[in-house]
Formats: C-alpha cells, sequence, structure tokens
C-alpha cells in the first residue's frame, strides 16, 4: 500500500475510533429526546459544581459555572467544543451551598454560601473571548448569600451574611447598580429572618418581589412591593400568593404567565407546583388553577426554568438529572424528554446528599445547559428547535476598553490592545451609527492608547476600530449620568 494511502487509512481510523469513544462515553448518560453534545470538567474528580448562568456578545455564548474553589467561564459557542477561557479563585471554597450567579450588562456577579467568609465578586466580561477581569472582590456587602438575583436595576442578595458570625444577617439585602461595577447599599429587610428558617430565593417581576420561604409552616410566599423611585416596601399584611406546607426553595417565571415552584419537604413531597398569575389593576394575583407535577419518588428537584415561548419546563431534578415537561397543556403537564447526568453513584464526599443535577439554564440558541455536582457542564440539545451558531475563528485581536461604564464628566477611556498595528483609527458611533465624536489616528500606536468621549450625553456608544487589511471591529462602551 503506497505510504500515501496508508496515512489515509489509519487516518481515517483514529478519526473513526475518536468518535466512536465519545459516543461511548456520552451513551452513559441515559437520555429521551435530548442529546448531549458536549461535556466540560476539571480532571480533579474530587472538584464540585454549583451556580450557572449564561452570558452571550458578539456571536458568542458563555457558561458561567460554579466550582469548589471559584468561577469557571466557559465558552460554549461550539456546542461539542467547550473550551474554558479563565478559572478565578474565590475568597474560600464552598462547602455544599455553592454559589450563585447574575449577570447585568457586560458584567457577572457572583456570591458563595456555606461556610461564610466570602465575597461579593463582579467579574468584567467585555474581554471575551480573549479573557475576563475580577473587577470587584469586596465583603463589605456579603460574606455569603444563598442566592444573587438582579431586577429593577437592583443586586438583590438573598439570605445575606455581613460577618462570619452571622450576628448581621438579613432576609435581603438590595444594592444599587448605577455603577454596574461597584454596587452600593440601597436598602436592606430583616423582617422574614425572624419568622421563618431561611430565603431560598427571589424573583423580581416588575413592581413586585416574591420570596422563596424554607420553613415547615404554611407561611407560602411573601411579596414585597419594589416601586422604582423609593426603598422596597414590605407588604406584611398581604395575603399570600400561594399556600404550601412544603419548603419552597426556587421560583421561576416566564413571561408573566406562569410561576413554577420547586418545593423540598422533609415528609416525601419532592413535586413542583404550576401557578397561573395574572395582573389586575397593575397588582400581581393567582388565579385559582394550578398544576402539581413531578417524579413519583422523594428525588428532591432543586431548580427549574420556566419556558413560556417554547412551552417547556426544565428542572435540574438532582439524582434524576435534567427533566422536561411539556406545558402545551398548563393543567396536565406532561414530562417528555430527560437527561441523566447522574448514572452512576461515583462522586467527591457528601455527593449522594446533594448528588445529580444542580442547575439548568437556556442560552439564546436554545442549547440547554445544565450542572451537575460531580460531573460539571452539559451541553444538551433540548426536544425544541435550536439555531447552531456560526463557527467563528478563534479571537486573533484582543481589545479592552476601560473604564466601562464612564462618567459623563471625566469621560477618559483606555483602548488596550493585544498587538499593535501599523496604523489605528478609532470612530465613535451613536447607537444608530453615526459619527458623534472626532475620529483619532494613531501611527505604530502603543498597545493602550486613551480616548476622552467628554461632551457627549450619557447613553449607549459604539468604538469602531480600523486596522489596515482588517475589517472594522465594535466595542461597546457606556457613558453613565455624573
Amino acid at each position: 500500500m503506497p505510504f500515501l494511502l496508508r496515512c489515509l487509512f489509519w487516518g481515517l481510523l483514529w478519526l473513526c475510533s475518536s468518535f466512536a469513544v465519545k459516543a461511548q462515553s456520552f451513551a452513559s448518560f441515559p437520555a429521551l429526546h435530548t442529546q448531549l453534545l458536549g461535556r466540560w470538567s476539571f480532571p480533579d474528580s474530587t472538584e464540585i459544581y454549583s451556580g450557572l448562568a449564561t452570558y452571550a456578545a458578539d456571536g458568542r455564548e458563555y457558561a458561567i459555572i460554579g466550582t469548589r474553589t471559584g468561577t469557571a467561564f466557559v465558552e460554549v459557542t461550539l456546542p461539542d467544543q467547550p473550551r474554558l477561557i479563565a478559572h478565578i479563585p474565590g475568597r474560600r471554597p464552598t462547602d455544599l451551598g455553592g454559589r450563585s450567579y447574575q449577570t447585568y450588562q457586560h458584567y457577572a456577579y457572583g456570591v458563595a454560601d456555606e461556610p461564610s467568609g466570602h465575597s461579593l465578586q463582579v467579574f468584567d466580561m467585555q474581554f471575551l473571548p480573549d479573557s475576563v477581569r475580577l473587577v470587584l472582590d469586596d465583603d463589605a456587602q456579603t460574606v455569603g448569600a444563598r442566592r444573587v438575583k438582579v431586577g429593577s436595576n437592583r443586586l438583590w442578595l438573598v439570605s445575606n451574611m455581613r460577618d462570619s458570625a452571622g450576628i448581621n444577617h438579613s432576609s435581603l439585602r438590595v444594592l444599587s447598580l448605577a455603577q454596574p461595577e461597584n454596587p452600593t447599599y440601597f436598602w436592606e429587610d430583616n423582617y422574614y429572618l425572624r419568622i421563618s428558617n431561611i430565603l431560598h430565593d427571589a424573583l423580581i417581576e416588575e413592581d413586585t418581589v416574591i420570596l422563596a420561604i424554607e420553613n415547615t409552616t404554611s407561611l407560602g410566599r411573601a411579596i414585597i412591593d419594589n416601586h422604582p423611585v423609593r426603598e422596597p416596601y414590605p407588604m406584611r399584611n398581604s395575603p399570600y400568593l400561594f399556600q404550601t406546607s412544603s419548603s419552597c426553595t426556587n421560583i421561576s417565571s416566564d413571561t408573566g404567565r406562569h410561576w413554577v415552584l420547586t418545593l423540598h419537604n422533609e415528609l416525601g413531597d419532592s413535586s413542583l407546583t404550576l401557578f397561573p398569575i395574572v395582573r389586575h389593576r397593575g397588582i400581581l394575583n393567582r388565579t385559582l388553577g394550578f398544576a402539581k407535577f413531578g417524579l413519583p419518588n422523594l428525588i428532591r428537584p432543586h431548580r427549574a426554568v420556566l419556558l413560556d415561548n417554547r412551552q417547556y419546563a426544565v428542572v435540574a431534578y438532582q439524582q434524576e438529572g435534567v427533566q422536561i415537561w411539556s406545558l402545551a397543556d398548563s393543567a396536565r403537564p406532561v414530562r417528555t424528554a430527560y437527561l441523566d447526568t447522574y448514572p452512576t453513584s461515583v462522586g467527591p464526599p457528601d455527593y449522594q446528599r446533594v448528588a445529580g443535577c444542580q442547575e439548568v439554564a437556556v442560552l439564546p440558541s436554545g442549547l440547554l445547559l445544565a450542572t451537575d455536582y460531580a460531573g460539571g457542564l452539559f451541553v444538551v440539545a433540548p426536544p425544541w428547535p435550536w439555531t447552531p451558531l456560526p463557527r467563528l475563528p478563534a479571537p486573533t485581536w484582543h481589545v479592552g476598553v476601560w473604564p466601562n461604564p464612564v462618567t459623563a464628566a471625566n469621560g477618559a477611556v483606555q483602548i488596550a490592545l493585544s498587538y499593535s498595528p501599523t496604523t489605528l483609527r478609532i470612530e465613535t458611533l451613536d447607537i444608530f451609527g453615526r459619527n458623534v465624536h472626532p475620529a483619532l489616528s494613531w501611527a505604530n500606536p502603543a498597545k493602550v492608547v486613551s480616548l476622552t468621549l467628554a461632551g457627549l450625553a450619557p447613553g449607549t456608544y459604539w468604538l469602531r476600530l480600523l486596522r489596515p487589511d482588517e475589517p472594522p471591529l465594535l466595542r461597546r462602551v457606556t457613558i453613565a449620568p455624573d
């Protein structure tokens, strides 16, 4: 056999065998109407994973994942090739409580729980797909929180602690995001801390905040008025929207037509409840109908995502993996798909206690993400239609804008370049693509150039960077009010 044919033969054999190994390894995760496309985890088998958020920009998609020791940023634009971009350590490792994340503009916010001694971390993601910067690591607002949520241009720390001894413990601590890279104190409430064990979650819906309370009585859900022009007002005497003897640990919503609640109950009720919600004269009300569904065992659902436009409820069902119900008939949810992320009991210590699928999220492309306590990140083709992203080439030129946002009074920003082109021209455009500021040009610029945007009104603008023989590159910059 000629040398060239032998090379071709062995190359094809290696390629087929590699696909066979991948298919065989993915086949070890039982599935129905879903397909496991890719996985990511650290080689360390004792690592644990909790917390999940998504971010998308410039035609690329990312997963933000909590680990025992910090936060991982993984690009999932190519679902079969998840790529770790950065892992940023936290203040200290987590125990079983894990981490929680939310995004706002091009920032990600992270908190951690169990034990305390953590901090609020703010990550600047405008430099993706090249890197992520930690811009705040502050323990003045929190040393431990159960969840972090974003709503009404504010950051909500749920079941928040401000000292390691737990003396300064609040039901809710609310921070202003007027300066997204440095959230500041806005409001705090301790009432529900005194009447219940702990708050597990919060859902911000327009002017109303609904709390998920963990207790063994029928307190249900509390309502807080979140009027935008003043501090939130606890509606202590208002009737609860939901009544249950279970311990509510998660609230998810769609566009306002339903709420889905996951319930933990020591008596064995591991179900979910779907409550239709309507607004009457501006007030949030629960309608009479509801649907109760779940798996016929004692496995407890942990988190859920409700997709109204696709009429599905996607549930992180711990040892039962990802479970998906069709809500085509919202009065009678039907389980239609699943992916078992917990096919064996192998895992780090305490895996049996909090084992399996912890979080689920859906990317703008429609792909489904899930994290497993020991298995890491799962990229899953869901039962609904999804749109594969174009296979973009790896970036060759990294450009960062700092600070971003910038205040109107200052207006000075720095442009960091991964390499210096022979010439560089920067134009400032408004959202309609019109030039609104004099352009600047450099010959053989340094890797950091300065630009002033003083005189422009607060708002969002584009910086268009022009280099010889290269397509224009756009970067967003926000001018914040003074």
